[in-house]
């Protein structure tokens, strides 16, 4: 009887401390993980210092005032690493009653201004950065193929196709080709002009 208790208790004891070292070294993986994250996040970044990413958000800010500035920091950052995915936008800062009313309504999608940033962030990141005169200047700086094949990798890289060449041209003489872009989208799709997205 006291052997099988004591095997017992040993059985218990053992059982225990197996699972907390696998808790311990799962939190230990999880921290680890973590940090290689952060790591990745700060040195990817494909070269680009803090101020010329500061730089491009300044730019972005000026086209797209309703989206919040840590909004589009993170576009910009998750661009630079490979995720052209668009981001949910967490908090409504605009204004708008239509916008207001679908927050309030749970209802969340993409706004034509979330993708046109979207866009213009993949065209500046492709233009290697923006100068103070803007997308339309760099874009202008080349030839016209080269400003609409710059336009037209961006736009499949942001949303897995592309658009008519008409409205890629038509967009090069704006200063914000992706805005353009967004709002031609939203003219032709499932609702036109309600000032979202619907795929």
């Amino acid at each position: 009887m006291k052997f099988s208790k004591s095997i017992a208790y040993s059985v218990t004891f053992m059982t225990l401390l197996s699972c907390s070292g696998s808790i311990i070294s799962g939190k230990v993986m999880a921290d680890e993980i973590h940090s290689s994250e952060v790591t990745q996040i700060t040195k990817t970044n494909q070269g680009w210092s803090e101020h010329k990413i500061e730089l491009l958000v300044d730019q972005l800010q000026e086209n797209y005032s309703d989206l919040g500035r840590s909004y589009l920091k993170k576009m910009v950052v998750a661009q630079l690493n490979g995720d052209y995915k668009i981001p949910l936008q967490e908090n409504a800062t605009s204004t708008s009653p239509f916008v207001s009313f679908a927050v309030q309504g749970g209802w969340k999608g993409i706004t034509v201004s979330q993708m046109g940033a979207a866009i213009d962030t993949a065209i500046s990141i492709a233009l290697g950065g923006i100068a103070t005169a803007g997308i339309k200047a760099a874009l202008s700086s080349m030839s016209k193929s080269a400003a609409k094949n710059v336009i037209k990798t961006a736009v499949i890289k942001v949303l897995g196709s592309s658009v008519p060449a008409a409205t890629i041209e038509y967009a090069l003489n704006y200063a914000s080709p992706g805005y353009q872009i967004a709002k031609y989208w939203d003219e032709h799709d499932a609702y036109p002009n309600n000032g979202r997205i619907n795929f």
